[in-house]
């Protein structure tokens, strides 16, 4: 009967912060791209690679279509110590291609310690615009996003813009449950910046100015860790309360990342993301990942016990599912309708049943030291 309770408890908690998420992300208003908006914002696109020979000119032919004034914008790739054919690859691209405003620096000519954290510090410091676009050597954009983020800076003039990503594709069942949970993250990232609360950004879509990324000593407290450039600059600027964190939810802005091809690597990434959790100052992010980790054990502690729990406990493990697959999907269905993705709502079920299984497993993944960044 204890478990009961306490199942009963954590479950209305895990409703609450989930329900607050949903009503935010719905009333978020969409920034649509202005035809009228008059570029005037220097940006500086900063992508740090490592071994991304195959990937790396797929998002440079993305970077060149960009529909965003030369002479406004650069891309500064810096090379991470690769040892395959990154570097001649990038090359390549920029003979071809001698008026794009694109500039590669080598972590190794630089010397500077190996890892992203040194790759993006490397490339900050020689930005010229006002405001730093990160980005990952394996995703693509659409034309219009350098327009869209500066069109969102123009209007909200904020601190940081946490950028949408989606995985590109869906291709196979394990895809499609891949885009359904970052469809999910989205729409729960989106909800708790619009509550002034941020709780995630991704590395892959996020700008921030210059200055402040400076003002709070960019990544230096943390390059002990091999992860979480993203994560720990966001709480940092979180702290000063005078800055605004904006989510941008507009579709131009979507940039898109590549699946995780087999489950060792999608654990091995989760795994990452969930070992950060130790290591957060910001008391928010730490409370929502408590909360939604310790439901999701207690699901699971609660499924394995059946057998040998009174009816009265089975019943309230049963609700307790139910009631998780009824808090979950309207924050679902409202992001999959904006990134329009409502046909892959047909894979909830076999998604709402999985998450608690693999996000407690990601948890104990993440208590493991952390493995050097790829």
């Amino acid at each position: 009967m204890i478990f009961a309770g306490v199942l009963i408890l954590s479950a209305l908690v895990y409703g609450i912060f989930i329900c607050r998420f949903t009503r935010a992300w719905t009333s978020l208003p969409i920034q649509y791209n202005n035809a009228n908006f008059k570029p005037a914002e220097m940006l500086s696109v900063i992508v740090a690679a490592r071994n991304e020979a195959n990937r790396i000119p797929g998002l440079l032919k993305a970077l060149a279509r960009q529909d965003y004034p030369k002479n406004l914008f650069e891309v500064i790739i810096v090379d991470d110590h690769s040892d395959d054919n990154t570097v001649n690859e990038i090359n390549a691209f920029l003979e071809k291609h001698p008026d794009l405003p694109f500039k590669l620096l080598k972590s190794k000519e630089l010397e500077k310690p190996q890892g992203k954290k040194h790759a993006l510090n490397a490339g900050i410091k020689k930005a010229r615009g006002n405001y730093i676009i990160t980005t990952d050597a394996d995703c693509h954009m659409g034309s219009r996003w350098l327009a869209s983020i500066a069109s969102c800076i123009s209007l909200q003039q904020p601190e940081m813009i946490i950028g949408p990503v989606l995985i590109s594709g869906e291709n196979g069942f394990f895809q499609k449950l891949q885009v359904l949970e970052f469809l999910s993250l989205q729409g729960s990232t989106g909800g708790a910046a619009a509550l002034s609360k941020p709780i995630m950004c991704n590395g892959a879509n996020l700008a921030f100015k210059k200055d402040v990324f400076l003002g709070a000593n960019g990544y230096e407290h943390d390059l002990h860790l091999v992860s979480g450039d993203d994560m720990f600059l966001m709480h940092r600027i979180k702290e000063d309360k005078t800055h605004t964190i904006c989510y941008l939810k507009n579709l131009a802005a979507v940039v898109y990342t590549s699946p995780e091809k087999s489950l060792k690597g999608f654990f091995r990434q989760r795994g990452r993301w969930a070992g950060k959790f130790r290591d957060y100052s910001d008391p928010f992010t730490f409370y929502t990942a408590l909360v939604v980790g310790t439901f999701s054990l207690l699901l699971l502690i609660g499924l394995a016990s059946l057998p040998w729990q009174e009816p009265l406990v089975r019943w309230t493990v049963a609700g307790a599912w139910l009631f998780k697959g009824l808090v979950d999907f309207p924050l679902l269905f409202s992001a999959a309708g904006f990134f329009r993705k409502k046909k892959l709502l047909v894979y909830y079920f076999p998604a709402f049943v999985l998450y608690p299984f693999y996000a407690t497993a990601s948890v104990f993944a993440g208590l493991r030291t952390e493995r050097p960044w790829r």
